[in-house]
């Protein structure tokens, strides 16, 4: 049987694109066969490796070459010739990110930023206020619909850290109006949950508390701001 036409489509894959299940399995059956020309064409689509010196004087924190991802991706199926040529770099490239996926590209682990949470209004800024004002400063807050700007929902979360450090500070006032202030469900809800959270110290503020309840169930509803869309899930 004539390979020609799999060899011409091994190389062009080999060269051009990363490995996938099925040209990792025609790789294999391939190698298996000891073509005499494989070996050939695989170096030459891999390109050149670098040598034992340049692998060895990479920087363990230097950007890995295109050229050595992309090998590190076929060589799992390669026959050995050219798993040798490559060794090198291919060592640096599994040092970062493991063996590569024996049917396919193995990417590495993704990098995690740490990024500080959105500011709206600001905690510090609503732990200044009075109850009521501060209920007041998030109703009236306006997300600026910028991209990555922050939103209604952080703006909730800023007000049930707040509530939720001091709760019966919060208490120490009618709950209607509090909640008639923050005029949104979103809201009233955040500001519920942290008095949720602090139920078992809250005994003589049940009354309270259950009237709260009551109103922002009938009185409060909820409506995306002009722009904005929910990112509370």
């Amino acid at each position: 049987m004539d390979a020609t036409p799999a060899l011409v489509l091994i190389t062009d894959e080999v060269a051009h694109h990363d490995p996938m299940p099925e040209t990792l399995a025609l790789l294999r059956v391939l190698a298996e066969r000891e073509l005499p020309d494989l070996d050939q064409r695989m170096l030459q689509a891999l390109g050149d490796p670098p040598s034992e010196e340049e692998a060895a004087a990479l920087d363990d924190e230097a950007e890995l070459a295109r050229a050595w991802t992309h090998a590190y991706g076929w060589l799992i199926a390669m026959p050995v010739p050219v798993k040798d040529a490559w060794a090198a770099a291919n060592a640096c490239v599994e040092g970062r990110w493991g063996q590569a996926s024996p049917t396919g590209y193995l990417w590495p682990e993704p990098s995690v930023m740490r990024v500080p949470p959105r500011a709206a209004v600001g905690t510090e800024e609503l732990a200044a206020l009075d109850p009521l004002d501060a209920a007041q400063r998030v109703a009236a807050w306006t997300p600026t619909g910028g991209f990555a700007g922050a939103t209604r929902y952080d703006a909730g979360r800023e007000l049930q850290e707040v509530v939720a450090k001091d709760p019966q500070r919060w208490l120490s006032q009618p709950q209607t109006p509090i909640l008639e202030a923050l005029s949104d469900a979103t809201y009233a809800e955040r500001y519920l949950n942290a008095l949720a959270d602090h139920a078992d110290q809250l005994h003589d503020n049940l009354p309270a508390i259950l009237d709260a309840v009551e109103f922002a169930e009938n009185k409060l509803t909820t409506a995306p701001a002009p722009g904005e869309h929910d990112d509370a899930s």
